[in-house]
């Protein structure tokens, strides 16, 4: 993506400040033991109040760096009603105590990106336990059943599901991902993960909570991600599954049961689902032939 991140560089900035100010006491205690005036490092002090000061604005100037990212890269701001749309369900059940920030819409692969930020703060109000999250959701063209994928990596613990939702994949996959499967899914929804899919997330996206839910695929880093470090990987990741699911749109269709009721399968499944019926079919003339005839 060829977007500019240099107005993300701002914590390389506190940086730079605190050890300038450091050397800076320092050079004047220095200083004044070799003039023999000991007193000379007390003119340090204004620089560190300077610094213990900035700090306490690093909030403020990220901010900044973040407005100064988005107007550099024209991006487009989200409305309240598009942030709150874009949160996963998994943090729909959640009513108190969250705040939905900094959206924009950025140009993706395929389908626009939207990237958001979302807190959560839980405890008393002494002893606060802050979940920090940045988000980033694009909408596909084909509906696929809900599915979470909760990273083992990054100890987040905000979850709706329940342990019997839990299923197991093949391979080292549930060293990196806990996969949940709520009921409504379905139980071919798995369907959704392809060997190709499932070797991005691994080798890609293994520290990011990953949801699929109808158009919506969301992906949850945990913690700041507006940085110059953090916020160009997640976006190449979310690039990587845009990919991923432009691909899979090709051969996703929905299905329905013998209630009628939509149920969503690929394209491989529906054709083996097919030759099963037809081979049931035939045998079923077969049987009767034999009866009528025999």
């Amino acid at each position: 993506m060829n977007y500019d991140f240099s107005p993300l560089n701002y914590d390389k900035k506190l940086l730079k400040y605190g050890l300038l100010t450091i050397g800076g006491f320092f050079a004047l205690l220095f200083i004044g033991e070799l003039i023999d005036f000991k007193y000379l490092s007390l003119l340090g002090i204004p620089l560190i109040i300077f610094f213990i000061v900035l700090v306490g604005k690093r909030e403020p100037l990220r901010q900044r760096a973040i407005a100064e990212f988005a107007k550099l890269n024209n991006l487009q701001a989200l409305s309240d009603s598009e942030k709150m749309d874009d949160v996963p369900r998994r943090f729909e059940s959640i009513k108190r105590g969250k705040d939905v920030s900094n959206g924009f819409k950025i140009k993706g692969a395929k389908w626009p990106i939207d990237i958001l930020e979302f807190a959560h703060y839980e405890g008393k109000s002494n002893s606060l336990n802050d979940y920090h999250f940045t988000i980033t959701t694009f909408k596909t063209d084909k509906e696929y059943p809900n599915l979470y994928l909760d990273s083992t990596s990054n100890g987040a613990d905000l979850l709706i599901y329940q342990n019997q939702q839990k299923q197991s994949l093949e391979g080292d996959f549930d060293k990196h991902f806990t996969l949940y499967v709520p009921e409504d899914s379905g139980s071919l929804s798995r369907a959704v993960l392809s060997p190709d899919i499932m070797q991005t997330m691994v080798t890609s996206g293994s520290d990011y909570d990953i949801e699929i839910d109808g158009k919506k695929i969301s992906i949850a880093g945990l913690g700041d991600h507006f940085n110059s470090k953090d916020l160009p990987a997640l976006l190449s990741f979310t690039t990587l599954m845009q990919k991923e699911f432009s691909h899979l749109d090709k051969s996703w269709q929905p299905v329905y049961d013998n209630q009628g009721k939509p149920h969503l399968l690929s394209s491989s499944i529906i054709t083996k689902k097919k030759l099963v019926q037809t081979i049931s079919i035939v045998m079923i003339v077969i049987w009767l032939y034999f009866i009528v005839f025999s």
